[in-house]
């Protein structure tokens, strides 16, 4: 059974050793029940058994495939905007998906992605711990029409994340962890100052901090020039 994300790096394989892509079939789990699939983590025995039959990819799909693969692994963003804007496409749920990767640049005004934001505004200043903050986090990005809901990520995903944000070694941090060490169930964060100004819109993450991240095969970062930001349903490249 193959979900979209782990649909690409078969499909690109078969087309770089010239395999009969005939050969290739996709199950799609879009429903267990009235929950829509995210993941193959989702389901039990039960329901991964009472899978739809497999299909096989027509040719439009297949090249699209090949098209979302390099758009994920090009150094810079502009094929990802041109499939994200696109009204159409013969994969409708990985479209979707696509989308959702714009919110993983960081907003221009805040300097965070959307992740990050949606963390640092469950995180209060009495300390809360971490995996409630995940957990929370998760929660709001499962509602219906939440620009997040298709970007199926994990909680180590957004533990390593939330750590992110409270590293010593930023000039300013914008949390405090109890440990940076200890499983995420253990640890608690709190909102510094610099937190707080961020969270209201006062001051931007990215001036106060820099910015070292990745958004698939795109190194943003400022000591590298290279620092694309969200704005308007576009990546823009920051000018500063």
């Amino acid at each position: 059974m193959l979900t979209w994300p782990i649909s690409l790096p078969p499909t690109f394989l078969i087309d770089r050793f010239d395999i009969d892509r005939e050969r290739l079939s996709v199950v799609q789990m879009e429903r267990s029940g009235a929950r829509v699939i995210l993941g193959i983590g989702q389901l039990n025995p039960d329901a991964l058994e009472k899978h739809p039959d497999p299909v096989r990819l027509g040719e439009d799909q297949f090249d699209y495939c090949l098209d979302v693969w390099r758009a994920l692994t090009a150094e810079s963003p502009e094929r990802l905007v041109a499939l994200m804007r696109a009204e159409a496409a013969p994969l409708p749920i990985m479209h979707t998906a696509l989308k959702a990767l714009y919110y993983r640049y960081p907003d221009p005004d805040s300097g965070l992605p959307l992740w990050d934001e949606m963390m640092l505004d469950m995180v209060i200043d009495r300390g809360r711990k971490a995996a409630r903050i995940i957990g929370d986090t998760m929660n709001t990005s499962r509602d219906s029409g939440h620009p997040l809901t298709f970007d199926s990520v994990g909680d180590l995903y957004l533990y390593y994340r939330l750590r992110n944000l409270a590293r010593p070694s930023l000039a300013e941090p914008l949390a405090i962890a109890s440990s940076l060490t200890a499983p995420m169930g253990f640890v608690e964060y709190q909102l510094t100052e610099r937190g707080r100004a961020v969270k209201a819109g006062e001051r931007n993450a990215i001036d106060m901090n820099g910015i070292d991240d990745w958004v698939c095969g795109v190194h943003v970062s400022n000591e590298a020039g290279n620092v694309w930001l969200r704005k308007d349903g576009a990546i823009v490249r920051s000018s500063g």
